[in-house]
């Protein structure tokens, strides 16, 4: 009995121990896709305009947030899951800017970035939708305050700074309304509308200039938010 006894924990331990090796397995799968992804997006980088960067960020952004979750909270986590499906939105809403972008040059690229984002989702049982409006902006939000505390001009500081009203109201309608109610696209036509007008500021915005990936996010994430809802 005492050597069956022994057996059998052996045994259950052997199937706890492979349990654990198939879940760390999984971990590093998951984070070897995000990288790759990243890389490719990098490389993607080298071959689109400026104006274009902003989507890219978008996308490097996401990535970041679900490698974060997964180090914070695992793999199965409802938050890395969360996180998981904004990244995955973000590239199924992309579509038509990734056929824009498309030349001899970024093909390939591309086609192995929308292939990989989509093995991602397969894997992780990720569907088409999210909740992603109030997430937008407050992302939006941040960085406007955090643009505030640099040494820019006193005349974009002012435009920057009329942002936070219209972005805290769209984040506290899209938390109660949810994406797609008329409140909430209320809200976002005219933080979009507002923010389109400040691209010829964000253009005088230079490369070397801290702000300069602050307002480069900003315009992705706006041109996104437009691309989902489709609002002008």
């Amino acid at each position: 009995m005492r050597h069956a006894a022994l057996l059998l924990s052996f045994f259950l331990c052997a199937l706890a121990f492979a349990g654990i090796a198939r879940g760390d397995d999984e971990v590093q799968s998951a984070l070897s896709q995000l990288r790759d992804l990243d890389a490719s997006l990098d490389e993607l980088s080298l071959h689109v305009e400026r104006h274009d960067l902003g989507r890219l960020m978008v996308f490097k952004s996401a990535g970041k947030a679900v490698t974060d979750a997964i180090g914070e909270n695992g793999l199965g986590h409802m938050g890395t899951m969360g996180k998981y499906q904004v990244m995955i939105v973000a590239y199924t809403h992309s579509g038509e800017w990734f056929t824009r972008v498309a030349t001899r040059r970024t093909e390939a690229v591309i086609t192995r970035i929308q292939a990989l984002a989509a093995k991602i989702a397969d894997e992780r049982g990720i569907a088409n939708h999210s909740k992603i409006s109030e997430g937008i902006f407050k992302q939006m939000h941040k960085l406007v305050v955090d643009l505030l505390d640099l040494p820019l001009s006193d005349a974009l500081k002012e435009k920057l700074a009329s942002l936070v009203g219209p972005l805290g109201q769209a984040i506290a309608v899209a938390a109660v309304r949810g994406d797609q109610h008329v409140a909430t696209i209320d809200a976002g036509r005219d933080v979009y509308r507002r923010i389109v007008a400040l691209y010829p500021d964000f253009d005088a915005v230079r490369v070397s200039d801290a702000a300069f990936s602050m307002v480069i996010n900003i315009h992705g994430l706006n041109e996104f938010y437009s691309d989902l809802t489709g609002v002008d």
